[in-house]
Parts: C-alpha cells; structure tokens; sequence
C-alpha cells in the first residue's frame, strides 16, 4: 500500500510538472466575485483548475486539512465532508465518488483539483465564459446529498460485483468502462431496464461469463466498487457502448464482426 501511495503521487507531480509549460491562467468568481489565491486557477488539458483551499473558502465555511503521509486534503463544512488524494481521479463527497477525469495535482505546495466536481460537492453551478477565460460559479441552496440515499444498495452490489469479474487488474477507467456498458444496456430497448437483469440476461446466450463460472459472487475488490458508485453518478468513458471483449480471450468474432468499435482501455476493447 505505502509504494501504491507513493506511486500515484510521484505521478501527480510529474503530471503537473509535465502539463505545466502548457497551462492557462483562469479567472475564478463565485457569486461575481473574484476568487484570489497564490496560486492561480489555471486551464490544463482543457480542464480548469483551482486551489481546493481557496474554492472551498470562497464557497462555504470550511475547515481544510491536509494529511501529507497520504497526500490528501479534508474540507469539513457544514453539511459537506470531502477528501482529494494527489494522484487520484477522483473525489469522495458525503461519501459520493465524483469522477475527475484529470488528477488532481501538487503546483507550488498546493494542491489543485477539477473545477466541475468541486462545485458539484457544495451544490454549485459552473459557467464558463470564453471570451474571458472565466468560470462562473453560482452557489446552490444545499451540499452534494449524501451517498447512503443516493445510491440504491443493490445496484452498487451487482454493478460493482459484474466489474470486479470482468476488470479485476484493469485500469478504474477500464473498470468504469464495464459499468458504463452495463447501464447502458439498462437504457438501451433491445436490453432488460435494471441492472440485474441486464447482468444475467440469457438471451441469445450468456451474456456476461461470470455469470456461468459463479465469479460474479466473488468480493469486489474497494476499486471496483468505487468505479461501480463513479458510474452510477452519471460519468461515461465509452459513451454508447453496450459490449466489450479481451480479443487475446475472444471465443467469438461477432461482436467484432457485426458492431463499431469505440476504444480501447487496458486489454478491453469497446463496442457500441
């Protein structure tokens, strides 16, 4: 576990480090006023920035901690407890997992998170005015709900259960990527409208191997159980993607013969 933390940090220092040359400088406001910090709001990798302490200051009370053992921030404000870890692309709010696609990352001792999360976590909204590379926050009336009534209790157990058999060892992007297929597939008319019965569907035949060999009954692994929760809030890696297969294991050719190929995460290739 120490090398896994160590890890993830020294990579979110070479990220910052490496996406710094190219990085915008951003304007801030909440409610029309300014958001100043020492360092500043900044556009990198078409995604905006901002100092975790001076946000969550300019948008509520707050008191913010930071363990440096672990690399990780708490702001504890009144309805709203949140924690971002350097290195990882995500964020626990009211024990919600928000996606932030990007890492956050340590720029000159501060640690910098995702602009779009952030505000979600105290009920925010964001503009974005291009003409002034502005991002226009509007607080809301009330923090991120709280996970416990968010989330419905079975679907995190079986999406996270089909994910942990069929990712287990991939990526969370890829592990994401499987809970978008199968709550795409709960969307999709030509599929059964939850996610249990999406997983054991039997028509056609099997759709999901772990069904057969009893591994969906497996534990999840906490990774696949967050990318579980991640995918339920709404985030897509594959959008419109209803299969995928490990074509080195592949015992069939007809998803890749009949269906358009989206990407590519880890050993899993996408079709929607």
């Amino acid at each position: 576990m120490k090398r896994f933390c160590k890890t993830i940090i020294i990579a979110a220092v070479l990220y910052a480090t490496l996406l710094n040359a190219s990085a915008a400088s951003v304007n801030v406001s909440v409610d029309g006023k300014p958001i100043t910090a020492d360092v500043a709001p900044q556009l990198i990798n078409n995604t905006t920035y901002v100092p975790i302490r001076a946000f969550s200051e300019a948008l509520s009370d707050c008191d913010i901690t930071w363990e440096q053992i672990y690399k990780r921030a708490t702001v504890s404000a009144d309805g709203l407890k949140l924690q971002v870890v350097a290195g990882e692309t995500f964020l626990v709010a009211n024990n919600r997992y928000l996606y932030l696609r990007e890492p956050a990352i340590i720029q000159n001792g501060r640690l910098l998170v995702p602009i779009r999360p952030m505000a979600k976590s105290f009920g925010a909204e964001v503009g974005w005015d291009a003409k002034t590379y502005t991002a226009k926050i509007s607080r809301g009336d009330d923090m991120i709900e709280d996970g416990e009534s968010f989330y419905k209790e079975n679907d995190v157990y079986w999406l996270s259960r089909i994910i942990n058999a069929e990712s287990d060892g991939e990526p969370l992007e890829g592990m994401i990527a499987v809970g978008n297929v199968v709550l795409n597939r709960v969307e999709s008319p030509y599929f059964p409208d939850n996610i249990y019965d999406v997983i054991f569907d039997r028509n056609y035949g099997v759709q999901f191997s772990p069904t057969a060999d009893n591994r969906i009954y497996e534990t999840p692994s906490r990774s696949s159980i967050i990318a579980a929760k991640i995918s339920l809030e709404g985030y897509e890696v594959v959008p419109g993607a209803l299969y995928f297969l490990n074509e080195a294991k592949a015992t069939s050719r007809w998803i890749i013969d009949n269906r358009s190929f989206v990407t590519a995460i880890g050993n899993h290739d996408f079709y929607a």
